[in-house]
């Protein structure tokens, strides 16, 4: 793998929206996660804001991603809720349909993470 594709490759600011874009999201989905939409929404929610940590402790310099495992475990969550493995657009449809347009490099860096959990 590149060493670009290795990167989350997202400022300090675009991380800090993706943090709220996550939360904003699951609350706006509610917490009943007897209901398997709302389930799917909180597990993409926690991606979504694990993904912007990483890229915070990338911008600081540190070289080790503390949630790399965890995002590979909500992997495995996606794919018994989707019956296939997860792509990049089965995460970004339902969030965009619920809070508007994504930010294209925010878009970006989930689909270049999408591609390396799944590598």
């Amino acid at each position: 793998m590149k060493e670009d594709e290795a990167k989350i490759g997202l400022t300090s600011e675009q991380a800090r929206e993706l943090f709220e874009l996550s939360h904003n999201y699951m609350g706006q989905m509610g917490f009943d996660v007897s209901n398997p939409e709302v389930w799917f929404a909180q597990h993409l929610g926690n991606y979504l804001s694990m993904l912007a940590l990483d890229a915070e402790i990338e911008n600081s310099g540190h070289s080790v991603k503390k949630s790399v495992g965890l995002r590979r475990e909500t992997m495995t969550a996606f794919e018994s809720y989707l019956g296939h493995p997860p792509t990049a657009d089965d995460l970004l449809n339902p969030l965009s349909q619920a809070t508007g347009k994504i930010d294209d490099a925010i878009a970006d860096a989930v689909r270049r993470d999408i591609k390396r959990l799944r590598a």
